[in-house]
């Protein structure tokens, strides 16, 4: 049917709930297009104990825990916390009682005190220089970065393989679970049958795009790294692997962003990446397009129409093409919710097991229908092992067994 499209996103590797999307936008012949955060990698670190391999902090902690006392390394530990959170002990305070905090304050800056005082650090000095690990934490940090790659891959190839069965034309935005190469990787896994040309790149396409009748683009527009990709990789190894989501300084708005996009002496976005390759370097800027994609969201989100999220930045670029657009349709939240955003349009949600119908009447206005198929979601999605056939190839990939 022409006008008409499918979207859904965050569906984090429930591959039964995706693939019966991918039957419905076949048995309507229409494109699918999916808003981000394919991978399902919430339990990476459960599979890295099943292998028994080791953050980089988990191989120091183990040493220490050889070499000092309960009681120091407790202390230690403690003031790794609270040099993570910048510095600040009060912010260890969750949970304690008001009027218990000022005391839990003075008692740990006198942990500070002591880890930094010159006696304790000459202790873990000679720890780590008669315990050199080195060696260690970077064998454990190259099989952690292989097993990341592997599984990016495989799920690249699962979606390639929904893509040629079915034969469905699919749109793919990148989410935060998304490295930026993912929808090229699964290009080459489409190639081998020929089924290239069925993919399209909405993070990278130029231009404004016609899908089946309905102008549609993209921007990412979120930050959200998995936490165990600090502990593998250097941050400009993150720069580069998740370069739609980090990287370069960028125009961002923040709090009444209405009133900040109607000044129109604020025109910085227009030097910004995604602008000027969607709106070809303004020459698009007054084509009429009717549905934005944005993995995050245009100022405010909400999980439901009582609880809202903490406000992030948001990308002038994303703002703008909010505005333009007759709707929104955002993702990353996990929740199926329809609202309208801080600029006034109507944003719509649908995650996993749900999908949005859009269709272009005759007036050329949107209309929206929620499906719903039969299939669980489970919105922390898990790789399973045995489902994706890993066994063999990490044991060959990463323990280099012939």
């Amino acid at each position: 049917m022409e006008n008409q499209i499918l979207t859904s996103s965050d569906h984090h590797a429930n591959w039964d709930a995706l693939e019966k999307h991918f039957e419905i936008a076949k048995e309507k012949q229409i494109p699918f297009v999916i808003n981000g955060d394919i991978i399902g990698d919430y339990n990476f670190e459960i599979i890295k104990n099943e292998l028994k391999l080791k953050f980089p902090y988990e191989i120091s902690e183990d040493i220490l825990k050889q070499n000092l006392s309960e009681e120091l390394l407790d202390k230690y530990l403690t003031f790794i916390q609270i040099k993570q959170a910048g510095g600040d002990a009060s912010r260890l305070l969750h949970g304690v009682p008001e009027h218990l905090q000022q005391e839990a304050v003075t008692k740990l800056n006198g942990i500070i005190k002591e880890v930094q005082s010159e006696e304790f650090q000459e202790k873990i000095t000679k720890i780590n220089n008669d315990n050199p690990s080195e060696h260690i934490i970077s064998e454990h940090k190259i099989k952690l970065k292989s097993l990341y790659q592997i599984i990016v891959k495989l799920h690249a190839k699962k979606l390639a393989e929904l893509i040629s069965k079915h034969q469905v034309e699919t749109y793919f935005l990148l989410g935060n679970h998304e490295p930026i190469n993912f929808v090229n990787l699964t290009k080459i896994e489409l190639m081998k049958s020929g089924n290239e040309n069925l993919l399209h790149d909405l993070t990278h396409i130029n231009d404004i795009q016609n899908a089946n009748g309905i102008k549609i683009c993209g921007v990412p527009n979120v930050c959200a790294l998995m936490p165990f990709l600090t502990e593998i990789y250097e941050e400009s190894e993150l720069n580069q692997m998740f370069g739609h989501q980090r990287g370069q300084q960028r125009p961002i708005l923040f709090g009444e962003i209405k009133k900040k996009i109607k000044d129109k002496t604020n025109t910085e976005f227009e030097k910004d990446f995604d602008w000027i390759r969607i709106m070809k370097n303004n020459e698009s800027k007054d084509k009429e397009f009717d549905v934005f994609f944005t993995h995050g969201q245009v100022g405010r989100g909400a999980w439901r129409d009582d609880k809202f999220c903490n406000e992030m930045p948001t990308l002038h670029v994303a703002a703008m093409l909010s505005e333009l657009a007759q709707i929104t349709i955002d993702g990353h939240l996990h929740t199926t919710h329809q609202m309208t955003n801080d600029l006034g349009k109507p944003t719509l949600r649908a995650v996993g097991n749900k999908a949005f119908l859009l269709t272009k009447n005759k007036e050329g206005k949107i209309e929206k229908e929620l499906l719903e198929v039969d299939a669980q979601y489970d919105s922390r999605g898990k790789i399973d092992l045995k489902d994706l056939d890993l066994n063999h190839e990490i044991l060959q990939e990463i323990f280099s067994i012939n």
